[in-house]
């Protein structure tokens, strides 16, 4: 559903969806690569209401592997709160689209 949400947020403002997948050969992965210019905003999804630092296990991963990602990472899980952390926005699934709205104007600006 976060997904479908994402892609259909980019293409009601006539834009590519520029999302994408990401896994490596050691089984790390992240759920939602969103992809803005030459910069990534690695997003994983977790049904949960209580985060937990596991949540973070695959961003954080993908963070350390020196990727285009000066504008951190989110998570996007089944709580109620918008949160910012130190290297990552957190946002209710229910706010999938403000979040992207935030990290475009970061982009931009």
């Amino acid at each position: 559903m976060v997904i479908a949400e994402a892609i259909k947020f980019r293409l009601n403002k006539g834009k590519r969806p520029n999302i994408f997948f990401y896994r490596d050969s050691a089984g790390n992965e992240v759920d939602m690569i969103y992809e803005l210019g030459q910069d990534l905003f690695p997003v994983e999804i977790k049904a949960g209401a209580t985060i937990t630092g596991d949540y973070f296990r695959g961003l954080n991963s993908f963070m350390k592997m020196g990727s285009r990602t000066p504008l951190g990472g989110g998570l996007i899980y089944g709580g109620d709160e918008v949160q910012l952390r130190t290297d990552f926005m957190v946002y209710p699934a229910t706010k999938v689209h403000e979040m992207m709205s935030v990290v475009e104007r970061r982009q931009e600006g």
